[in-house]
């Protein structure tokens, strides 16, 4: 890029700042009042102030300054030794506030030279700084400039800071030299402007905002740019030179166009962090290995990219932007650092003791003391120290102080360090010691775990012994005792050297005996130390419960007698105890009390079992004791019948489960119990369910106790879940028996699909019927199936529902005319639903897409000598799969080419080189015809090219060379330089007319010997043509004159394509007259708010509108807007036919948002209301227009239910509308259709478009003839009113704008 154009680049964003410019500024002597009528010169620096100005002036030694303010005072003093106006004294620059109010030029010598200007000062004029040759650090930290910031570095490596700054203008810096630029946490109210030399520069901000532009130009030099977690408002413009350069973009929002310019050098661009880049980035990897690398969450918008920079940024170049201490950003940070004031901290005393020991800390501050200094306070442990949150510094002291006390405590913890730490925004902290000395005494401390342990906690109580001492390096012997049996502890335990603290259990004991209460107490003695004790209450697990046992588990009726033994847990006997006894069952006797005597704990009484005549077979026989506060004894006495029981049957089998599918049934056995098997016995059977076959009888053989029979069951196809069948048995003399057999169904819930249809033909009327069943009994629920399929050739419903009562419904699927030569002939449908295995079935497609063979040569007449042509191979439509076409020639000696193209799958077309050979001797004009064919079609193509003679006068033009765009009869290009190649008569001259005055004076050339020429003709964009340009090419030779035309246009606004349903056209629009409308109409073009933007008004012969109003699925919405604009109506931008201008509100000249209108006739009237134009249609672009404005306009404001919809263009008229039976009703807020007397289930599907009240709704599902779901819900309620559908027009009957796109974007 030349620097030309990098000049005229950045005048696009910044205000034109010479580099010079800040040296130049010079201020006369004798331009300011002295102080008192006298300016001292002595000393390394020199001072004047006067009125208008503080100028500041250093010698050539190393001087270093620092600008401080405190209350109503503002000083400049001198550090290290620099003297001013030749005292050691500062000066006073203000004594009536902190705000400077009048300019500060600073110049200083060719030391190494500081300048630190403090907090809290304003700049109410401007600020000029100029270093000149050393190394030079200058810092701006905490203050406010109102007025522009200008700073011009010398020959060395200079240092700037800015931290905490307001910088409410434009801020410029420049550097000779080698610039280390760090800025934090600032605020551009305007723009930022950064200059460099050669040397190896870095520019780093990190947490600032920028309001204007900001251009940074780093010359030669391996420099390195970040912005770190910053805010630009606007554009972002970079030129980083020759060298190796790094930029980095980390979480940093960028609102304008973002410009990125690597020059020569491998250089790198890494975005992270999440980085926003909200308009198109342009990315200059011209010369170098460059790498654009885009990390994270970060994001950009449309990438344009000059060059091809690979996507990884090596490791090296990101290290020297993020190594820790090396890096850019680390450098940054700690120069930011060094800049900030500096908080000190000292304590008196620095040692105190813990009893009512206390010291005093103070804080003091360097820099300005215009205003009070919070500074908050804290230790690194706040044990043992008592210390204030902050404390402050009031304005115009540099120092405050406060008490910082200890707290005393009685452990002997011994001494102990606290680090405090003093912090303030924007100053470097400030930390210091204080020591607190320990003065308790040795003691033992016994701590148990919990104040009570449980009997049953077998794993004992952990109890802590600890040592109050200030020296715990040697171990210690504790010896340990309990004064309860009921708490057992350790001899003793030993504390480890270094340790406070051990730990041991007591262990309770568990005596399974109802306890008296009482607390157990744990000594801790060792030499030396302070005996420490403990207690613990050991609570009991038992309660008072009695104890039964039986002398004989189980006894037989008129048996012996049983002893049975009764006895109680608790510690006291001394009372007798009552014990009540109770049986359960009349088939045992006994006692129904007894006494257990005073001092005993048990006693003893008898059982007996009763004998009867009753078959009641064996019983459990349920005795307890029980006495008042008292948990009760149960036992269990087992009674044996000793009479005979009758016959019984009884049924089994292998398994209670049997597959339905299965194919060897189930055995059954059935058995009998009685004391006499001598007869056969017949059995009948029965079962409670058909799923099993139950044969009616079994007869068991005499003398046998069973017999076994075979159980089958009945294999279905519908899945009905697993049944429970009960086989029962009965036979006379014989009790029934019952048994349960499961029969596990083997079927599933599943889907079919089917269909008796051949298949669909693409492109042609009909479709095909699926039938979707489900094959489960319970069908009582309506059952929703969801559809799809893999292929874009098929259209079908999303889902449909298998009615309640219903095993099966239907739909159809309809072919999608694709516009592609498919390579299958078959898609796939698939339904699934929950709780159903899914179902899929296929339909043959025919597809009715063919190629349309064409070859087409960029030059069909050429001079044998052209060499090449460039030619287009074409399908016509794209296919799904690679496609070879097959080339001959008639005449391979006069034109030739490859033998065959391959144009990859969906695309279109293909570019390949003929060659023209040229002939030997003299020839007339000659024909080579190219011929074109696809395999296995019947496609084919011819195309012909006629050679003219090299010695014959022909005229050939060529403007491949241009980067330009094809516009409606005219060519597009950004370029002021047009280049025209082509052949001609050998040594031809040639001369070009552009401006359409007759003169072929705008461009000459001479052909060489073989008739090639090459003609470079400026472009303007002034004057009545506005860029439009009819280049007229005259070739003169001695067989005469040839002539040839081509129209161009030289764009230097924005060029826009508005492609619709019926053509395309193009627009520039008029960047410089119109800006804020120019930027309105880009933020909308850029935008998804207009996807299926339609035109949405049509006035014959006035103008064509748009941009209001969008078209998706039927829908018209009304376009999101913006906030409005201000006018920029121009009177030297007419309203004449062909512009582009801006709609309004009539009566508002500040209303426009995102409407726009075509004016298609004169309409100069429309100047009086300041209808601003920003914008013309380009080359034969208005043939488009004028077609759209033939359309037929038609009112649907009805319709849509919008009264902005009276004059729509469509391409045919609306349908009539079909009138619903019967009458509707909606609820407000529901969703749910109810009808009476209609017919939705024949008139309405999914889908449909329906209009009621002027409202119109899309139907969801239709459930029955009187009920359907719509997908939104009712504003307000709808009682018994008609309804109507086929009333929409088509989408494709609306004027559609299918995209409008950015041309030849401009560069920055």
């Amino acid at each position: 890029m030349s620097n030309a154009l990098i000049r005229q680049l950045c005048s696009l964003f910044t205000p034109r700042i010479r580099r010079s410019s800040v040296r130049r500024h010079r201020v006369s002597a004798n331009q300011h009042e002295r102080l008192e009528s006298r300016c001292l010169l002595a000393g390394n620096v020199s001072v004047s102030l006067s009125a208008a100005a503080v100028v500041v002036t250093g010698d050539e030694l190393a001087n270093d300054l620092e600008m401080v303010s405190s209350p109503d005072t503002l000083t400049l003093r001198g550090r290290n030794g620099t003297t001013i106006n030749g005292a050691a004294t500062a000066i006073t620059l203000s004594s009536t506030g902190t705000t400077l109010n009048r300019q500060l030029l600073v110049r200083l010598g060719a030391g190494n030279d500081v300048l630190s200007i403090g907090s809290d000062i304003r700049f109410g004029r401007l600020v000029q700084i100029q270093t000149d040759a050393g190394d030079d650090s200058v810092s701006l930290v905490g203050s406010t400039l109102d007025r522009p910031f200008l700073y011009n570095a010398g020959t060395g490596t200079d240092s700037v800071v800015l931290s905490r700054q307001t910088l409410s203008s434009d801020v410029s810096i420049t550097a000779s030299g080698t610039l280390q630029l760090a800025v934090a946490d600032s605020t551009f109210g305007r723009s930022l402007t950064v200059n460099t030399a050669a040397g190896n520069d870095a520019i780093v901000l990190t947490g600032s905002t920028v309001n204007g532009a900001a251009v940074l130009l780093t010359g030669a030099g391996d420099d390195n740019i970040a912005l770190r977690n910053s805010t630009l408002k606007d554009t972002l413009y970079v030129d980083a030179g020759r060298g190796r350069d790094v930029v980095l973009l980390d979480g940093t929002k960028i609102s304008g166009r973002t410009s990125l310019w690597m020059r020569q050098g491998d250089d790198s661009i890494l975005l992270q962090g999440n980085t926003v880049l909200s308009r198109r980035l342009i990315v200059g990897a011209l010369l170098g290995s460059d790498q654009l690398e885009i990390a994270g969450t970060s994001s950009a918008g449309r990438i344009r990219r000059y060059g091809r920079p690979g996507s990884t940024v090596e490791t090296s170049q990101k290290d020297r932007m993020t190594a820790a201490t090396t890096g850019a950003l680390a450098k940054a940070a700690a120069a930011v650092s060094q800049a900030a004031p500096q908080l000190t901290a000292t304590l008196n005393p620095a040692s105190i003791s813990e009893t009512a020991g206390s010291s005093q800390l103070t804080v003091t501050r360097t820099g300005s003391t215009a205003l009070p200094l919070i500074v908050q306070l804290s230790a690194d442990n706040s044990t043992r120290i008592t210390l204030p949150t902050s404390l402050t510094i009031p304005a115009g002291s540099l120092s405050a102080a406060v008490n910082v006390t200890a707290v005393g405590n009685s452990a002997v913890d011994g001494n102990a360090s606290r680090q405090l730490t003093a912090a303030a925004p924007g100053f470097n902290s400030a930390a210091v010691t204080l020591t607190v000395t320990d003065d308790d005494n040795a003691v033992l401390n016994l701590t148990p775990a919990a104040t009570s342990v449980a009997e049953t906690l077998t794993d004992g109580l952990s109890v802590t012994v600890s040592r109050t001492s200030g020296d715990n390096s040697q171990p210690l012997t504790v010896a340990l005792s309990s004064t309860s049996t009921r708490l057992t502890v350790p001899a003793s335990v030993t504390i480890p050297a270094g340790a406070a603290s051990t730990t041991f259990l007591a262990v309770p004991i568990n005596d399974q005996i109802v306890n008296l209460p009482g607390a157990a107490a744990i000594a801790a003695v060792a030499t030396g130390f302070t005996s420490g004790t403990g207690s613990v209450t050991v609570t009991d697990d038992e309660t008072a419960a009695l104890k039964l046992e039986l002398s004989l588990p189980s006894v037989t009726e008129g048996a012996s007698v049983v002893t049975a033994l009764v006895t109680r847990n608790t510690e006291n006997t001394a009372q007798p105890l009552t014990v009540f006894v109770a049986i359960s069952s009349e088939r045992v006797s006994g006692p129904a009390t007894v006494q257990i005597p005073a001092g005993q704990t048990f006693t003893t009484f008898q059982l007996q079992a009763v004998d009867n005549s009753v078959v009641d077979g064996s019983a459990a026989v349920q005795i307890s004791a029980s006495a008042v506060d008292f948990a009760p004894g149960v036992v269990t006495l087992t009674v044996n019948d000793n009479d005979v029981a009758p016959a019984t049957l009884g049924l089994s089998a292998e398994s209670t489960s049997i597959a339905e599918n299965s194919t060897d049934g189930l055995q059954l056995t059935v058995s009998r119990s009685a004391p006499d098997i001598s007869q056969s016995l017949a059995v009948a059977l029965d079962a409670d369910s058909g799923a099993l076959t139950v044969p009616a009888t079994a007869t068991i053989p005499a003398g046998q106790n069973s017999v076994t029979i075979l159980l089958e069951t009945l294999n279905d196809d519908v899945a009905l879940g697993n049944v429970t069948v009960n086989v029962s048995a009965t036979a006379t003399g014989y009790s029934s028996a019952e048994f349960g057999i499961t029969v596990v169904d083997d079927e599933v819930p599943a889907l079919a699909l089917s269909s008796t249809q051949t298949g669909l033909t693409e492109g042609a009327p009909g479709n095909v019927t699926f039938t979707l069943a489900r094959n489960t009994s319970d069908i009582s629920e309506p059952l929703n199936v969801t559809l799809s399929s893999a292929s874009s050739r098929i259209a079908l419903p999303a889902s449909v529902v298998i009615p309640a009562g219903q095993k099966q419904t239907t739909f159809s699927v309809d072919d999608v005319d694709d516009q592609i030569v498919n390579s299958s002939n078959s898609a796939a449908v698939q339904a699934t639903a929950t709780g159903f295995a899914a179902a899929q079935s296929s339909v043959s497609i025919t597809d009715n897409d063919v190629f349309t063979l064409t070859v087409t040569p960029a030059l069909t007449t050429v001079n044998e000598l052209v060499g090449q042509i460039a030619t287009t191979v074409s399908l016509g439509k794209a296919t799904d799969t690679s496609t070879t076409v097959s080339l001959s020639y008639t005449q391979p000696d006069l034109l030739n080419g490859p033998a065959s193209v391959t144009i990859p799958a969906g695309q279109l077309s293909a570019s390949i080189d003929l060659t023209v050979v040229a002939g030997s001797v003299p020839e007339n004009t000659r024909t080579g015809i190219i011929n074109g064919t696809i395999f296995s079609t019947s496609s084919t193509a011819t195309a012909s090219v006629v050679v003219q003679d090299g010695d014959a006068f022909s005229l050939t033009t060529d403007v491949s060379t241009n980067q330009v765009e094809q516009s409606s009869g005219i060519l597009l290009t950004r370029s002021s330089s047009f280049i025209v190649n082509g052949v001609t008569a050998p040594n031809s001259t040639l001369a070009v007319d552009s401006d359409g005055d007759g003169q072929y004076d705008d461009a000459a050339a001479t052909a060489d010997s073989s008739g090639i020429y090459s003609l470079t003709i400026p472009l303007t964009a002034d004057g009545q043509n506005r860029g439009d340009h009819q280049l007229i090419i005259r070739a003169t030779g001695a067989a005469g004159i040839a002539d040839q035309s081509v129209s161009v246009h030289y764009a230097t606004g924005t060029l826009i394509r508005f492609n619709t349903t019926v053509g395309s056209y193009d627009v520039e629009l008029y960047d410089a007259a119109a800006p804020l409308t120019v930027a309105n109409f880009l933020s909308y073009q850029t935008s998804p708010d207009w996807s299926g933007l339609i035109v949405h008004r049509s006035v014959p012969q006035f103008v064509v509108q748009g941009g209001g109003f969008t078209l998706n699925d039927g829908r018209i919405s009304s376009v999101p807007t913006n906030p409005p604009i201000q006018n920029e109506f121009l009177a030297a931008n007419s309203n004449v036919r062909g512009t582009l201008a801006m709609a309004m509100v009539s009566g508002n000249i500040n209303s426009g948002t995102s409407q726009w209108f075509i004016n298609v006739d004169n309409n100069v009237f429309l100047d009086e209301g300041k209808y601003t134009v920003f914008g013309r249609v380009l080359g034969n672009g208005m043939t488009v227009v004028d077609q759209i404005n033939d359309f037929t306009t038609y009112d649907v404001k009805g319709i849509y239910n919008n009264g902005a919809l009276g004059e729509v263009p469509l391409t045919k008229s609306p349908p009539p509308g079909t009138q619903l039976t019967g009458t509707v009703s909606l609820q407000a807020g529901s969703t749910t259709l109810t009808g009476t007397g209609t017919a939705f289930t024949t008139e309405l599907a999914t889908g449909a478009d329906i209009w009621i009240n002027s409202v119109v709704y899309r139907v969801q599902t239709v459930v029955s003839n009187t009920q359907a779901v719509l997908t939104t819900a009712a504003n307000a309620a709808v009682t018994g009113a008609s309804s109507w559908k086929d009333f929409l027009p088509a989408d494709a009957d609306f004027i559609v704008f299918s995209s409008i796109d950015e041309l030849l974007p401009l560069l920055p």
